[in-house]
This record gives structure tokens, C-alpha cells and sequence, in this order.
């Protein structure tokens, strides 16, 4: 198993054994000095299922990943709007995806998009 996929399946696991909180925070170590912080919380402080489906509008999300003072790739809900909104700017290449979001989702769902991303990001930025 990858490190990422390792990380991936530990915030899982932590947002299921906290699942009804109206708020994760943690930071993870991913390896080799690399870190994914996630911060999720409910706007009007109600409980988070983890496996419920949410309205995009009703949560602040936001997963970073990071190394040292370099934020490689950060992907958040575009302050509440409709989106998945990806955060990436390093030399040449760019990335600032706004997906939308239509419907409901699960945050498990969305911790998935945001490693699937962010394994691509790492695979070519460290190689």
C-alpha cells in the first residue's frame, strides 16, 4: 500500500471513529517530512455523519497537503459555494479546478476526490 493510500485510509478511519462530531481537524504524517491536514466542520455547529450525505452549502471543507512551508496542493468548498475548488501553483503548471458540487455527498466521498487529486499532484511534483 502507498503512503497515500495508507493517509488516506487513517483519515477515513479517524472521520468514521468521530463520525457525528460538528468538526474535524487533524493533521496526518504522510512521510519523507509530507503532511495532509484536514478541517471540516458543520457551519451551524450540527453533528457530521461520515457516511450521511451533506449539502456542499452547510460545511466548510478543506484538505492540505503539505511539506515544510511548501503547501503543495490544497483543496477546499470554495467558501460554502457549490464547487470543489483545487488549489495548486508550482512553476510551470497550474491547477484551479472548480468541480461542482450538485446534490448531496458523503465527507468520505470527498476525502476520496481530494487523494485521488492529490496522488497525481505528488506523483509528478515529487517523483
Amino acid at each position: 500500500m502507498s503512503e497515500m493510500k495508507r493517509v488516506e485510509q487513517e483519515v477515513a478511519d479517524f472521520i468514521r471513529t468521530n463520525s457525528g462530531s460538528d468538526r474535524y481537524y487533524r493533521r496526518f504524517p504522510i512521510g519523507n517530512g509530507h503532511y495532509v491536514q484536514i478541517h471540516i466542520t458543520q457551519i451551524a455547529g450540527s453533528a457530521i455523519d461520515a457516511n450521511a450525505p451533506v449539502q456542499p452549502e452547510t460545511i466548510d471543507f478543506a484538505v492540505q497537503f503539505y511539506s515544510g512551508s511548501d503547501n503543495w496542493f490544497r483543496v477546499d468548498n470554495q467558501g460554502n459555494a457549490n464547487f470543489l475548488h483545487s488549489h495548486l501553483h508550482s512553476g510551470s503548471r497550474k491547477l484551479c479546478d472548480h468541480v461542482p458540487l450538485s446534490g448531496s455527498f458523503t465527507i468520505l466521498q470527498l476525502i476520496g476526490e481530494c487523494f485521488t487529486q492529490a496522488r497525481q499532484v505528488k506523483g509528478w511534483k515529487f517523483p
